[in-house]
């Protein structure tokens, strides 16, 4: 048993020569040991190759959904994306038999959910691409199993729908003053710590091109105020069915960022905040809230922390302290009044949060020496066309080409 790097505790071990892993997403170290302890169990008993056995010979999609699903898929941190994927299949081609699927059937599959529809319903591109590797994953487990052998084995290549994904813009240098001047005046207004909150994410996103969903899981241990750079090892993940859970960044890997001094004044702001909310009670800082005069900073912790704001964190060590209340929703909400203050209207999310992220790509790319490896290591990316996509060029930006001739 050990704790991986997500915080996630995860079995490893070989028994008769055989390797067995599993994760428990949302245990704790009791209830991970003691699932462990029942799952060697059943492995002791035969159980868990007999279900094995059991299940070779005439297999339906159906069955194999369920087979995988008891055997891996219900430990993954999304337990439903598997399912939902391969009921789609069924609907659209029936519930056939596992070994006599044919390449002809992943055509019907991609005709009747991109043009002819399901029940009346054509699916997304995007929906279609999912459902065809969720397919090819469980065929391929079923097939290293040795649960089915295939007749004709079904040939994947090419199958995938192209998709037209639109690209974000960015923000121009003067739409990113008028952002946080707009930001910053509404904090200094506002009694709301959501309001400060947004502006502080403002600013960390538009320096450092973080995902929201790594700002979201930032906790202050993650900060290094001594080399002034941060770790994001973690991101907050939504599956339909669990919840919010924190998971690893998108690509799996942790990077650690350089922060700039704008940066690290409201980490350090952050971190004053949390310090003195973990010091007193609610009644407490009730009490300081009269009592202290002019210092308009500190009057508004102790009015946020006694109204609960920080409850959170009583029980929580510094470190562990999330930086911020924000969440997906909250702060796309609030995000919504930065892009009408823009002038950009209408339903279209071009310009949600993600837009800074775009923003800080292109302006990187602008600065002498740093080249495409270096944003791609920036940004967090392993491939580097994911990075490329994320770049916003004009005309001057490539004027320097001009003169280059043989």
């Amino acid at each position: 048993m050990y704790k991986n790097k997500n915080g996630t505790w995860c079995s490893d071990f070989i028994m008769d020569g055989v390797r067995f892993q599993r994760r428990y997403p949302n245990s704790t170290e009791t209830e991970a040991l003691k699932l462990e302890k029942e799952w060697k169990e059943a492995i002791r008993k035969g159980v868990w190759e007999t279900n094995v056995s059991s299940a070779r010979g005439v297999m339906k999609l159906s069955e194999a959904l369920s087979f995988l699903h008891d055997r891996y898929w219900k430990y993954l941190d999304d337990t439903t994306h598997y399912r939902v994927c391969l009921n789609r299949v069924i609907k659209a081609i029936g519930d056939k038999e596992v070994s006599t699927l044919t390449t002809a059937d992943l055509y019907e599959l991609k005709d009747k959910m991109l043009n002819k529809g399901v029940n009346g319903k054509i699916y997304s591109p995007h929906s279609f691409n999912s459902s065809l590797v969720a397919l090819g994953t469980a065929l391929r487990i079923l097939e290293g199993l040795e649960v089915v052998k295939f007749k004709s084995k079904p040939n994947f290549k090419g199958l995938q729908a192209r998709q037209v994904i639109p690209k974000r813009p960015a923000l121009r240098d003067d739409e990113l003053l008028k952002t946080k001047e707009f930001l910053y005046n509404r904090a200094k207004k506002s009694k709301a710590l959501s309001s400060v909150e947004i502006y502080e994410l403002f600013i960390v996103l538009s320096n450092l091109g973080l995902r929201p969903a790594e700002y979201f899981a930032i906790e202050l241990g993650d900060i290094s105020f001594e080399y002034d750079t941060i770790t994001i090892s973690k991101a907050v993940k939504t599956h339909k069915g669990v919840g919010t859970i924190i998971g690893a960044p998108k690509n799996g890997h942790s990077r650690t960022l350089p922060c700039g001094e704008n940066v690290m004044e409201v980490f350090r702001n952050i971190r004053h905040r949390l310090e003195i909310a973990r010091s007193v009670s609610k009644v407490e800082a009730l009490k300081l809230l009269r009592e202290i005069k002019g210092n308009d900073v500190l009057r508004m912790t102790y009015y946020w922390v006694s109204q609960g704001a920080y409850d959170n964190c009583k029980d929580l060590p510094l470190d562990k302290c999330p930086i911020t209340h924000l969440n997906h929703d909250t702060a796309n909400r609030m995000w919504w009044a930065v892009r009408n203050h823009l002038g950009y209207l209408g339903t279209s999310n071009t310009h949600g949060l993600y837009v800074l992220r775009h923003t800080v790509a292109s302006r990187l790319v602008k600065l002498k020496g740093f080249n495409a490896y270096k944003l791609m290591a920036f940004m967090g990316y392993s491939d580097i066309k994911s990075s490329l996509h994320y770049i916003h060029l004009n005309v001057d930006d490539i004027r320097d080409g001009v003169g280059i001739s043989v």
